[in-house]
Protein backbone atom coordinates (compact mmCIF):
# COMPACT_ATOMS: atom_id res chain seq x y z
CA UNK A 1 0.00 0.00 0.00
CA UNK A 2 2.90 2.37 0.90
CA UNK A 3 4.75 1.76 -2.82
CA UNK A 4 1.35 2.79 -4.35
CA UNK A 5 0.55 5.68 -2.25
CA UNK A 6 3.99 6.82 -2.87
CA UNK A 7 3.32 7.21 -7.21
CA UNK A 8 0.52 9.68 -6.11
CA UNK A 9 0.71 13.34 -5.28
CA UNK A 10 -1.82 16.30 -4.19
CA UNK A 11 -1.24 19.64 -4.10
CA UNK A 12 -3.01 23.02 -4.07
CA UNK A 13 -2.62 27.05 -4.39
CA UNK A 14 -4.47 29.42 -2.74
CA UNK A 15 -4.47 33.06 -4.00
CA UNK A 16 -5.74 36.09 -1.97
CA UNK A 17 -5.16 39.73 -3.08
CA UNK A 18 -6.50 42.60 -2.24
CA UNK A 19 -7.15 43.70 -5.99
CA UNK A 20 -4.39 45.46 -8.03
CA UNK A 21 -4.34 48.77 -8.83
CA UNK A 22 -5.70 50.67 -11.98
CA UNK A 23 -5.81 53.72 -13.73
CA UNK A 24 -9.58 54.64 -14.02
CA UNK A 25 -11.43 55.92 -17.44
CA UNK A 26 -13.31 58.95 -16.61
CA UNK A 27 -14.59 60.01 -20.42
CA UNK A 28 -13.97 60.09 -23.99
CA UNK A 29 -12.87 63.17 -26.33
CA UNK A 30 -13.71 63.56 -29.82
CA UNK A 31 -12.04 65.09 -32.11
CA UNK A 32 -12.11 66.64 -35.75
CA UNK A 33 -8.54 67.09 -37.30
CA UNK A 34 -8.07 68.89 -40.55
CA UNK A 35 -5.56 66.33 -43.49
CA UNK A 36 -4.45 67.59 -46.39
CA UNK A 37 -3.71 64.95 -49.35
CA UNK A 38 -2.68 64.71 -52.48
CA UNK A 39 -4.22 62.98 -55.58
CA UNK A 40 -2.43 62.24 -58.81
CA UNK A 41 -2.44 65.38 -60.60
CA UNK A 42 -0.93 67.28 -57.82
CA UNK A 43 -4.33 68.29 -56.39
CA UNK A 44 -4.60 68.81 -52.56
CA UNK A 45 -7.66 68.20 -51.10
CA UNK A 46 -8.46 69.10 -47.30
CA UNK A 47 -9.95 66.02 -45.33
CA UNK A 48 -11.36 66.31 -41.99
CA UNK A 49 -10.33 63.04 -39.80
CA UNK A 50 -12.76 62.00 -36.66
CA UNK A 51 -10.14 60.72 -33.41
CA UNK A 52 -11.19 59.89 -30.24
CA UNK A 53 -9.08 59.38 -27.33
CA UNK A 54 -9.88 58.94 -23.52
CA UNK A 55 -9.70 61.16 -20.79
CA UNK A 56 -8.20 59.31 -17.39
CA UNK A 57 -8.49 59.62 -13.70
CA UNK A 58 -5.36 59.68 -11.27
CA UNK A 59 -2.55 57.05 -12.24
CA UNK A 60 -3.43 53.65 -9.73
CA UNK A 61 -6.27 55.93 -8.10
CA UNK A 62 -9.00 53.13 -7.92
CA UNK A 63 -8.16 48.93 -7.19
CA UNK A 64 -9.60 46.07 -8.88
CA UNK A 65 -12.21 43.82 -6.85
CA UNK A 66 -10.61 41.35 -4.01
CA UNK A 67 -8.77 38.34 -5.53
CA UNK A 68 -9.30 34.97 -4.70
CA UNK A 69 -8.62 31.39 -6.23
CA UNK A 70 -8.16 28.00 -5.60
CA UNK A 71 -6.02 25.29 -7.48
CA UNK A 72 -5.96 21.38 -6.86
CA UNK A 73 -3.42 19.33 -8.78
CA UNK A 74 -3.35 15.41 -8.59
CA UNK A 75 -0.20 13.64 -10.48
CA UNK A 76 0.74 10.02 -10.61
CA UNK A 77 3.95 8.22 -11.53
CA UNK A 78 4.07 5.27 -13.51
CA UNK A 79 5.16 3.14 -16.38
CA UNK A 80 3.92 2.74 -20.23
CA UNK A 81 5.05 0.54 -22.39
CA UNK A 82 8.35 0.51 -20.59
CA UNK A 83 8.66 4.52 -20.27
CA UNK A 84 8.60 6.90 -16.89
CA UNK A 85 5.07 8.60 -17.14
CA UNK A 86 4.03 11.12 -15.02
CA UNK A 87 0.13 12.11 -15.20
CA UNK A 88 -1.56 15.08 -14.34
CA UNK A 89 -5.21 16.02 -13.17
CA UNK A 90 -5.22 19.46 -12.62
CA UNK A 91 -8.42 21.99 -11.57
CA UNK A 92 -7.86 25.48 -11.74
CA UNK A 93 -10.47 27.87 -9.91
CA UNK A 94 -12.27 25.43 -7.51
CA UNK A 95 -14.52 27.89 -6.34
CA UNK A 96 -15.56 29.13 -9.74
CA UNK A 97 -14.70 32.70 -8.41
CA UNK A 98 -15.11 35.75 -10.94
CA UNK A 99 -12.04 37.56 -10.67
CA UNK A 100 -11.51 40.21 -13.23
CA UNK A 101 -8.87 40.71 -15.02
CA UNK A 102 -9.68 44.06 -16.61
CA UNK A 103 -12.16 47.08 -17.27
CA UNK A 104 -13.34 47.52 -20.73
CA UNK A 105 -14.60 51.05 -21.95
CA UNK A 106 -17.32 51.69 -24.08
CA UNK A 107 -19.46 54.93 -25.25
CA UNK A 108 -22.99 54.94 -23.41
CA UNK A 109 -25.61 55.66 -25.64
CA UNK A 110 -29.09 56.49 -24.66
CA UNK A 111 -31.43 53.78 -27.08
CA UNK A 112 -34.45 56.20 -27.61
CA UNK A 113 -32.45 59.75 -28.31
CA UNK A 114 -28.74 58.45 -29.33
CA UNK A 115 -27.38 60.95 -27.32
CA UNK A 116 -24.36 59.51 -25.98
CA UNK A 117 -24.10 59.43 -21.96
CA UNK A 118 -20.33 59.04 -21.27
CA UNK A 119 -18.32 55.82 -20.73
CA UNK A 120 -19.49 52.48 -19.73
CA UNK A 121 -17.25 50.56 -17.96
CA UNK A 122 -17.67 46.35 -18.02
CA UNK A 123 -15.58 44.24 -16.33
CA UNK A 124 -13.71 41.10 -18.60
CA UNK A 125 -13.49 38.38 -16.39
CA UNK A 126 -10.65 35.60 -15.98
CA UNK A 127 -11.16 31.87 -16.33
CA UNK A 128 -13.36 30.05 -14.82
CA UNK A 129 -13.79 26.45 -13.26
CA UNK A 130 -11.02 24.59 -15.32
CA UNK A 131 -9.99 20.86 -15.93
CA UNK A 132 -6.97 19.64 -17.59
CA UNK A 133 -5.16 16.23 -18.14
CA UNK A 134 -1.43 16.09 -18.59
CA UNK A 135 1.11 12.93 -19.30
CA UNK A 136 4.54 13.59 -19.31
CA UNK A 137 7.36 11.18 -21.15
CA UNK A 138 11.06 10.57 -19.82
CA UNK A 139 13.25 8.31 -21.91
Amino acid sequence: LINYLSKWTISSAISLNSGNPYTPILARSQDWRDYMSSEGDNTMINEWNQSYSYIVGEKNSRRYERYFRVDLSISKKGKIFGLSVKQSWQILNLTNNVNILTYIYRTKIDPETGDRLGVEQRPLPMFPLMASYGISFEF
